[in-house]
């Protein structure tokens, strides 16, 4: 068997177990694609609830996810949202949910970390509570001392976030000032499709900001410095995504790689297949990148 039918038989099986049985769908699937920790940042169905988006990357044998602040958490909980505010029984269903359904939480954000020690110390603790390993960003600089101390202090990585121009964090340039002379734990959070869209070749950017990537949203674009350029399934646009891999392996990447699809709402299932089943098809086992 060829290796892209190998790869395109691996998803579907997924697919079609996850379709017979979705509770137990993700234990069949492997966790990493390659050997790079893929997830999907639950923006991509914010058209669902929390529990909603967890049983869709179950069903979709994805292991790990990133959750944004606002998300509505279930249908049983009306219009209560999931953010560092949750109280108690919340976070503990949460977790009931995660558990059952085999996905880790391994991230959350975008969060704002603003240069007070109290509101600070409430996102950490909820990450902390939650199991979170990295928190998506978008701190003010003179707040960066502050995250550095509480992520060093949690053992929580920070991932700066860039959201489009004129975003303060848009040009890789100024995440790369932020972060000099910091801890490890203070890193880059790169969105691909902002990149694109600010008019930043991704790949150059990554190099940019060399062994301080923590984590990346993952977009494709078809076209650069466009604001409204809408994301289209990964392959289809035209970021070089094997070279985007190949970089990141140069790197000895070790964190997460999210998909965030932000099209074809209310429901783009159809259309995180194909961005999964691209990836199989070009990353293949035994890779360095993801520990």
């Amino acid at each position: 068997m060829s290796p892209f039918l190998a790869c395109l038989s691996a998803v579907t099986v997924c697919l079609f177990a996850a379709i017979l049985t979705p509770a137990g769908a993700a234990e069949k699937c492997p966790p990493n694609i390659g050997n790079f920790r893929v997830g999907i940042q639950t923006y991509t169905f914010r058209g669902h609830t929390f529990e909603q988006a967890v049983q869709k990357a179950a069903q979709l044998g994805v292991k790990y996810i990133e959750a944004y602040p606002g998300q509505r958490f279930s249908e049983a909980t009306g219009d209560a949202v999931f953010t560092p505010d949750a109280p108690p029984e919340m976070r503990s269903r949460a977790r009931q949910i995660l558990d059952r359904n085999g996905v880790k939480l391994h991230n959350f954000g975008v969060v704002y970390l603003p240069n007070d020690e109290a509101a600070c110390r409430k996102v950490f603790d909820f990450a902390k509570e939650m199991g979170v390993e990295i928190l998506s960003a978008e701190p003010p600089t003179d707040a960066l001392p502050l995250v550095e101390r509480l992520a060093k202090e949690y053992g929580i990585r920070v991932a700066i976030h860039n959201h489009p121009a004129p975003s303060q964090y848009a040009d890789p340039r100024t995440v790369r000032q932020a972060i000099a002379g910091r801890d490890a734990r203070i890193g880059a959070g790169p969105d691909t499709g902002h990149w694109m869209r600010s008019g930043f070749e991704p790949i150059a950017s990554l190099r940019m900001l060399r062994g301080r990537i923590i984590s990346l949203h993952l977009k494709d674009l078809k076209e650069m410095g466009v604001r409204e350029s809408r994301d289209w399934p990964l392959g289809q646009g035209i970021l070089d995504l094997p070279a985007l891999f190949r970089e990141l392996e140069a790197q000895k990447f070790d964190g997460t790689v999210m998909i965030e699809y932000e099209a074809s709402q209310p429901d783009p299932t159809a259309d995180v297949v194909a961005c999964l089943e691209y990836l199989r098809k070009i990353l293949k086992p035994g890779t360095a990148a993801a520990k």
